[in-house]
């Protein structure tokens, strides 16, 4: 028979080598065996040296030694059971789960093993999830937040725990910092200058970053602080959104219980963190919607006023010699309403209530073009440098509403710069489609004003210098156009914005186009003006007859059907937006009976309203007010040209 190579040395090298307290007790309850754990428990609990033959029960006093011999006895009596034991130590409690088995033979129970394991620092890791799970149970959005670093910064004993976002602009903002027993200072900062930069390519891990003393950790809430540990945030794609983190003067008592901490909320952490970017982008949309609605109103009402300021002034002054007093008067009229309209259009922007005809454009070709336009805007004093790259950039996008993107953001750039300085505009195809820069060496937006840099009607300027609208309507045009927009920028190291817009399937079309001037009218052209407004039909009348037409006037659809039966009349320049109907219903009414009448439609409304009444700026002759005489004669002049 071979031998059994499980000697009683190799068992008792077996149990010596464990971290748990291992005895064994004979019928009287005296040791029979103890490891070299359980002897140094034994040794720190009572000062004394556990020895063989000696009670097991000698150590205790009275009531504990009655407690312990009756568990003994229950397992002399044949039963095997565990319990939790709170061990004084030192001046410490030790909470130990001991195991009681009973030593079987041939003859009966003979003995007791006791097993006893230290589960201290377990059963503190479960309290301390437990008392931060009370804390953050019920809350949600910011208190949430709040409520989760400042639990952290308690039951884990740190000085420091952090929620971020992570922004599109590169830089990793706070959502709440918690510093002691106070709220922390925000921070915003680039994601590779963070303490543990290298959990944005481990997502889902938690990262320890030592001795970072030497560090970003040298700024801000992290002052000081060597020991730092977090854990990306993941959205419900698996994307990192933020992170989770905690930090500290000195190293961490238990690195594990610290991980698992953060591992167990970073689950729930990210879920707000993704529902909180949600609700955010609702709300702006909700603004944007509140602002569309405005907008219309705001730019019909606007642009039927400006109608008549801005071609009166412009009518007037041609018939004055330049020199005169009002003439000049005329002139700031005239240009005062030019620039109302320009606030009102970017209201309409703003609001995303143009619409868009996207085509192949070249940006490179498109920023070529407006280089001389872009030097006379930002002046002497500042340097406006080109890079436009070798290789084609082009996009799928409106080329009327990209010019405006670049206008406003080489503007903003040109506020930024009082003192001169430095625009460098670029146009590249990049992997997410075709992407334009504009970047300045300014003295950069300071993180407080970044969150807020695109919201409607914000500004850091004087009130006297700045609407608020234009960067808003930017991001307004860039959505609309299918595309993004982000700034990244520091203090003292300039601002950059970058709009990706998608890239085009084709070749950008030809820019050529006829410089033919369309013949002038001839004296028997009749016009028929409907408007309700009497000042808006009177001021069309005016400006018309000056260009050579012969015009007549209706303020509703049944009146222009009474002119129509009187004379004869060659082009309908309807307002689109009637009290009773609408302009194309008239239009469609009238060319029922006259397929020949050449129709001409305006508005002082947006696009929105426009489409509400089946009108397209692309597919319907169309003028928007405010117009000037030159204008309205033109595209009378093309309304013609289409039916004759």
């Amino acid at each position: 028979m071979p031998s059994n190579p499980f000697t009683r040395f190799s068992l008792d090298a077996l149990l010596e080598s464990t971290t748990d307290a291992v005895a064994a007790v004979d019928a009287q309850l005296c040791v029979v065996f103890a490891n070299d754990t359980c002897c140094q428990l034994f040794r720190r609990a009572s000062g004394r040296e556990l020895e063989l033959g000696m009670p097991i029960t000698a150590r205790w006093d009275e009531p504990e030694r009655g407690r312990f011999e009756a568990l003994y006895r229950r397992a002399l009596g044949g039963e095997s059971f565990v319990v939790e034991i709170e061990l004084p130590v030192g001046e410490s409690q030790v909470l130990s789960s001991v195991r009681f088995s009973p030593i079987q033979s041939p003859d009966g129970v003979v003995g007791v093993v006791t097993i006893a394991r230290d589960v201290t620092a377990q059963r503190g890791a479960e309290s301390a999830l437990r008392r931060i799970a009370r804390g953050v149970v019920s809350a949600t959005g910011e208190e949430f937040f709040q409520k989760l670093v400042a639990s952290l910064t308690e039951v884990l004993s740190v000085r420091v725990a952090y929620v971020a976002r992570f922004g599109a602009d590169g830089l990793v903002r706070s959502v709440a910092v918690q510093e002691g027993a106070a709220p922390g200072k925000p921070f915003a900062r680039p994601q590779d200058d963070t303490p543990c930069a290298e959990l944005w390519g481990a997502p889902g891990q938690v990262c320890f970053s030592p001795r970072c003393e030497a560090s970003c950790c040298q700024r801000e809430c992290w002052l000081g602080v060597r020991e730092h540990a977090g854990i990306a945030l993941l959205d419900s794609h698996g994307e990192p959104i933020g992170s989770l983190g905690v930090a500290h003067d000195v190293p961490f008592a238990d690195p594990g219980h610290v991980g698992a901490v953060l591992e167990i909320f970073a689950t729930r952490a990210a879920a707000e963190l993704e529902r909180q970017t949600q609700l955010e982008e609702l709300r702006r949309s909700e603004r944007l919607e509140a602002v569309a609605r405005l907008a219309g109103g705001i730019a019909h009402d606007f642009n039927n006023l400006l109608s008549i300021i801005l071609a009166t002034a412009s009518t007037e002054l041609e018939d004055l010699p330049p020199d005169l007093p009002l003439a000049r008067s005329l002139s700031d009229i005239r240009d005062a309403s030019e620039g109302t309209a320009r606030i009102v259009r970017e209201l309409s922007a703003l609001a995303r209530a143009q619409e868009v005809s996207p085509e192949p454009t070249d940006l490179r070709a498109s920023l070529a073009r407006m280089e001389s336009v872009l030097r006379r805007l930002v002046g002497p004093g500042v340097e406006l440098v080109l890079h436009l790259g070798n290789e084609p950039a082009i996009a799928h996008t409106d080329g009327h509403q990209l010019e405006r993107v670049v206008v406003n953001l080489v503007k903003n750039a040109r506020d930024a710069l009082p003192g001169g300085g430095r625009i460098a505009v670029a146009a590249r195809r990049a992997a997410e489609g075709v992407e334009l820069t504009v970047a300045d060496s300014g003295a950069g937006i300071a993180p407080d004003v970044l969150p807020h840099i695109f919201e409607p009607f914000f500004s850091t300027k004087p009130a006297d210098q700045g609407t608020g609208l234009g960067l808003a309507s930017t991001y307004g045009i860039v959505r609309q156009l299918g595309g993004t927009i982000t700034v990244a920028s520091e203090p003292g190291r300039g601002a950059t914005f970058r709009v990706c817009l998608p890239a085009a399937s084709g070749a950008a079309p030809s820019s050529g186009a006829s410089d033919t001037e369309p013949p002038p009218p001839s004296v028997d052209t009749t016009v028929l003006v409907l408007d309700d407004d009497p000042a808006q039909r009177s001021l069309a009348s005016v400006l018309l007859r000056r260009s050579g037409f012969r015009v007549v006037t209706a303020a509703d659809g049944g009146e222009a059907q009474r002119v129509m039966q009187a004379q004869s009349v060659d082009v309908l320049l309807a307002d689109v937006v009637l009290p009773e109907s609408s302009g194309p219903a008239v239009a469609q009414a009238l060319k029922s009976q006259h397929p020949t009448l050449a129709t001409l439609y305006m508005s002082g409304y947006t696009d929105a309203v426009l489409s509400e009444h089946r009108v397209s700026r692309e597919t319907a002759a169309f003028i928007a007010k405010p117009f000037t005489r030159t204008a309205l004669a033109a595209a009378v002049r093309a309304a013609r040209a289409q039916v004759t």
